[in-house]
This record gives C-alpha cells, sequence and structure tokens, in this order.
C-alpha cells in the first residue's frame, strides 16, 4: 500500500467594516493510496485518491462551516468516483446564553453512553445531527434540544475508515432533549431522552425504532477527597413490521468512586451493559488499549485501579484489576496490571507495565512493555520503546496463538524535529504476510508548518483511538502529511 497524504491548514483575516472581525479559515487534507490487498498479495494494486475541504468562517457571534469532499479511483471501478460530496454544513449563532446551531451538530448524552455522535479522524468518523439544536447556558446548569437526521461522512479520508453499521443502507432520525445542573455547591444531577427511527432508505419506512431515558449523578467531595458519579440508562426497541418479536429492554450504566488523598488516588469503577445495542454511542470499556472493542452491548465489568507518587524519587507505581462478565462471549473476564514509572541511573526515564487478561475457556493475554528515555544534548532526547502481546485464542474451538513484538527507537532533535525507526516481529504469522516489519518516520515542526511523514510496513492489529478499539489490516506504503496555517 502507497499512501501520500497532504493536509493544508490557511486561516485568512478579512477587517470588517465595523468593530467585530470577520475571519476565515479553510483546511484542506487530501490522500492519495495505492494499495495493495493485505488478504490476496496476489491480486493487482489499485489507486485511491481522496480528499476533504473544509471552509469556516466567523464573525462577533455568528459562525459558518462548510466541508465538502471527492473520491476518486482512476484504476478500478469508475462508478465508485465522487467529484464532489458535499458532507456538513453548519451555521451557529451565540445569543447570550443560547447558542442555536442550524445544520450539522455533534451531540453527546452523559458519557456517551446513551448517544455519541463524535468526529475522529483517525477512523474517519464524523457522525453529526443534521437539522436543528438549541442550548441554554445559565450560570450552573445547561439544557438543550435537538433534531434531525444521522449524517455520517460519505467519502471519509482516512486509511481505515469505520464502518457505520446502520446507515450503510438505512436512514436515522432522532430527537433528543438534555438538562443537567448544579443541585448544590458540589453536587450536579441531569437527566436526558432521545427518540430514534430507522428505515431502509429505499422504502422511505422505519422498520426500527429506539427510545433511551436516562440520569446522571455527580458529587465532589461527598466525603474527605472522595468523588462519585453515576449514570443509569434504559433503552427501548421495536421492531414495526407486522408480526415482528418483541426485544428485550436494555439497560446501561457506569458508575465511579475516587479517592484522591495525595501521594495515593485510587479509582473503582463499575458498568453494566445488558441487551443495550445501539451503534451510535461509546460507552467506557474500561478496559487497556491493546483490548479491541468488541462488546459493549452485554457485558458487565468492575476495575480497581492504585495509584502512589513518590516525588522526591519521581516515581509512581500502579495497579489495576477487572473482573467481570462476557454475555456475548459466556465467559468470565478478568484482567490484572501493573506498572511503575521511574527515574534510574544516569538520568533514564523509565515506564514498565505487564498484565494478564483471561476469558477461561475462551482466551488468554500476557501483555509487558518497557519504555526508556534519556536526555542527551541541549533539547534532544533519544527513547527506546518495547511491547510484547502472546495471546491463546479461540481455546473452545480451534486455538490459534499470536505473538506480536514491537519496537521502536526515536531520537528527537529538537521541539522542531524528531525521528522514529520502528520493528515489529510476529514469528507465527502466516508466509504470505511475512513475520518482519520495518519502517521509519518523521516529524517537522517549523513556525506555521507542521510535517508527517512514514514509510514501510506494519502488522495491523488493534488500534485505538478516541476510547475506540478495533482491529485494523496489515500496512505497507508511505504518507507525508502537512498543516500549514498562514
Amino acid at each position: 500500500m502507497l499512501v501520500r497524504a497532504l493536509s493544508l491548514l490557511l486561516t485568512v483575516s478579512v477587517p470588517a467594516a465595523s468593530a467585530a472581525e470577520l475571519t476565515f479559515s479553510y483546511k484542506n487534507h487530501l490522500l492519495f493510496s495505492h494499495a495493495q490487498d493485505p488478504g490476496d498479495v496476489a491480486a493487482p494494486r489499485t489507486s485511491l485518491f481522496m480528499d476533504e475541504s473544509s471552509l469556516h468562517g466567523d464573525y462577533s457571534n455568528y459562525k459558518f462551516s462548510v466541508d465538502f469532499s471527492n473520491q476518486f479511483t482512476p484504476d478500478a471501478d469508475s462508478s465508485l468516483n465522487r467529484p464532489f460530496t458535499l458532507e456538513k454544513k453548519t451555521a451557529t449563532a451565540t445569543l447570550g446564553n443560547w447558542e442555536i446551531v442550524g445544520g450539522d451538530s455533534h451531540q453527546e448524552l452523559g458519557r456517551g453512553i446513551a448517544l455519541s455522535l463524535y468526529r475522529d479522524p483517525v477512523f474517519g468518523v464524523d457522525n453529526t445531527v443534521e437539522g436543528a439544536a438549541v442550548k441554554y447556558s445559565p450560570e450552573g446548569a445547561s439544557a438543550g434540544v435537538f433534531f434531525g437526521r444521522v449524517n455520517a461522512l460519505k467519502s471519509p479520508v482516512a486509511i481505515n475508515p469505520m464502518e457505520v453499521t446502520l446507515l450503510v443502507d438505512n436512514e436515522m432520525w432522532l430527537t433528543g432533549a438534555y438538562a443537567n445542573g448544579e443541585v448544590s455547591t458540589d453536587t450536579r444531577m441531569g437527566g436526558h431522552y432521545f427518540f430514534a427511527a430507522k428505515g431502509p432508505l429505499e422504502d422511505r419506512v422505519f422498520d426500527q425504532t429506539f427510545h433511551t431515558a436516562g440520569g446522571s449523578f455527580q458529587k465532589d467531595s461527598i466525603a474527605d477527597e472522595v468523588d462519585v458519579y453515576a449514570e443509569s440508562n434504559l433503552l427501548f426497541t421495536s421492531l414495526t413490521a407486522p408480526g415482528a418479536p418483541s426485544l428485550p429492554m436494555g439497560m446501561g450504566s457506569y458508575g465511579s468512586v475516587s479517592w484522591s488523598p495525595f501521594p495515593w488516588k485510587a479509582k473503582l469503577e463499575i458498568k453494566d451493559y445488558r441487551d443495550y445495542a445501539f451503534d451510535f454511542r461509546r460507552p467506557p470499556t474500561l478496559e487497556e488499549d491493546i483490548i479491541e472493542s468488541i462488546n459493549i452491548s452485554d457485558v458487565s465489568a468492575t476495575r480497581m485501579t492504585v495509584e502512589h507518587r513518590q516525588v522526591e524519587t519521581k516515581t509512581t507505581l500502579f495497579s489495576s484489576y477487572l473482573f467481570g462478565e462476557d454475555r456475548s462471549a459466556h465467559s468470565a473476564v478478568h484482567h490484572g496490571v501493573v506498572g511503575s514509572r521511574f527515574v534510574g541511573p544516569l538520568g533514564l526515564e523509565n515506564e514498565v507495565r505487564g498484565g494478564y487478561r483471561s476469558m477461561p475457556g475462551k482466551s488468554n493475554l500476557a501483555h509487558v512493555s518497557f519504555k526508556v528515555k534519556k536526555k542527551t544534548f541541549k533539547g534532544q532526547a533519544v527513547e527506546l520503546g518495547y511491547r510484547k502481546l502472546y495471546e491463546h485464542r479461540a481455546l473452545d474451538i480451534l486455538p490459534t496463538v499470536a505473538d506480536r513484538n514491537l519496537f521502536d527507537f526515536t531520537y528527537t532533535f529538537s521541539e522542531k524535529l524528531n525521528v522514529t525507526v520502528g520493528y515489529e516481529y510476529l514469528p507465527r504469522l502466516s508466509e504470505t504476510l511475512g513475520n518482519h516489519f520495518f519502517n521509519a518516520g518523521a516529524a517537522l515542526r517549523t513556525g506555521p508548518l507542521t510535517s508527517r511523514a512514514f514509510v514501510g510496513k506494519t502488522s495491523g492489529g488493534t488500534l485505538c483511538s478516541g476510547g475506540v478499539c478495533r482491529q485494523v489490516p496489515p500496512y505497507t506504503g508511505a504518507y507525508l502529511e502537512t498543516h500549514l496555517s498562514l
């Protein structure tokens, strides 16, 4: 896969006739891919050119933005070409405590357990409500309503775009309302509700509806150095076709209690998701970033995290333990992690972490990582890293072993420049894809210009961003990404 990416940020300020200033900003992201299908190395490579542009304007209390994209496949099916796609359009007015939005807006209820329409460029995700939204924010409180259709990117500019399953061949409309505020100095309560209806694009008839109602409670300093948060939601899903079976009520709850008497910090978190199947949300997983977020609809878990900081020796010790039940996999889950950050001889800054995750009869995973950083000359540093994951999968079906070893070396020449070299060794990977993966990269920041470059191979695996982890395929190629601000 050969990938070249170019991103341009241009800002122009135009003086207005009045005291207010009219400003514009323009962003552009281009991605050219000449890719080899990792599942069929004998297939011919195909090229893909993607472009995304965004124009923003500000004047006094008013803002507007327009996002558009295009996509071309010069040596593949021409029906996939999209010369121009209007992705997003938004106009916003801020009038005192009121914010009025027409067009596309991101919405999140609670901590994303009920609803989360968000942007994540790593996975090419930008889900919005295309309609209208009104928010009222007096001191110590906020309330809002929104209505419209869910608008996902049609031509995401990303190497590994995440598919929005409910919108592939469907359309979804939703409306919601929320309110939260202080009921005392350290206490905040809130509630939210939304209704959504989904149906095939060609039929224009909704075949599934969703109702969600929930509330949250937050109390700071409920006791000495103790803070509490709790949220609970109910989901009612119905199939509208005659004779369709009834679906069980879903429940999604999350709670946390944190205790922070320096130098200690402890946090207890609980999640409980039961038959809570709705794609447009981003609930806390409580898992490490090495775990793909597969089941977030029918799983329960508790995690305890403890940290101790020693200022004199610049040492931090931390540990966590998660236990729960994955009802989709019909298995218990246990995951313990321990680690430390400390300064060793010769001023070496160290971080070590290790853990073991077990789903009895299903899978187990052992993982360990090391990072060592040493400051060299003025403004310069060298950093070494190693991560190993050893996993037994599908123990109840056809057992397999995955052994991943990742090395990286980074040298920082200054705040403006650093270079990285990476190597992955997977002894048990198929001979078709190979066992050795080398890559190199560099980042340059100079005035208004920021550039990043990469060339080589990666083995794919779990990639995490914005609290969401997923499996991505192997990658071979190069890219160049630049940001310019004028």
